[in-house]
């Protein structure tokens, strides 16, 4: 009779604990999830204060370039109000976002920026909508551009990740802070794909690897 109370209790005691921790893992990604629409509202706002001074720089500067700089971003906000409340995007699609954010910001910066986007014969997959934008627009934020040092930044596939990458010349009086557009692609990706992105500093150089998500998400 003990025996068997044993194995009882056993039983019980194992369906509660995983009871509870089926509970706390629910908990723990509805935290991440709340904490993602947090960060969701303060990159939108972001990403139009970085655009706003783009356009800044050449109102009065070249009137006729900043009329083509408001077209693309027309486009480019077409876009974000499209494909704010999807959880993924096919690549070809954030591939040409990502073309019309860098031809912007070229209208700036001239060929000081040098892009290449390369995935191969890899194109049927998905990604975060605005991620590689995303990360785009850090590396330009936090690197000297200039036609001494100009800005390197390759997009490829390989191990089943796509990587960005750019070469590392840090601004020197750019405050140390904490990068809302990169941890919001991260807990994104963890929700979704159970996989973590990794980033790397190394070599003179910076690189987020995204896993590559293979089926639309619902």
């Amino acid at each position: 009779i003990v025996f068997i109370f044993t194995i009882i209790t056993g039983i019980q005691f194992f369906r509660m604990w995983k009871e509870g921790l089926l509970r706390q893992e629910s908990l723990q990604r509805k935290a991440l999830e709340l904490k993602l629409e947090a960060m969701k509202n303060q990159v939108n706002p972001h990403f139009l204060f970085n655009s706003l001074n783009t356009l800044s720089t050449l109102v009065h500067k070249d009137p006729d370039m900043a009329v083509n700089l408001i077209s693309q971003m027309s486009d480019i906000y077409r876009y974000v109000l499209e494909q704010k409340d999807n959880k993924v995007v096919e690549w070809s699609v954030e591939k040409q976002f990502v073309e019309n954010y860098i031809s912007l910001q070229q209208i700036r910066f001239a060929n000081n920026i040098r892009v290449q986007i390369d995935t191969g014969g890899k194109k049927d997959f998905y990604v975060v909508p605005l991620s590689v934008q995303m990360l785009v627009e850090n590396a330009i934020k936090h690197n000297v551009i200039s036609s001494d040092e100009p800005l390197f930044i390759q997009i490829y596939v390989k191990d089943n990740f796509l990587v960005v990458k750019n070469n590392l010349q840090a601004k020197l009086s750019l405050k140390k802070s904490v990068s809302i557009g990169l941890e919001n692609i991260k807990i994104q990706y963890e929700i979704l794909d159970n996989r973590k992105v990794e980033v790397l500093k190394e070599g003179g150089e910076f690189t987020v690897k995204l896993p590559l998500i293979t089926k639309p998400v619902v």
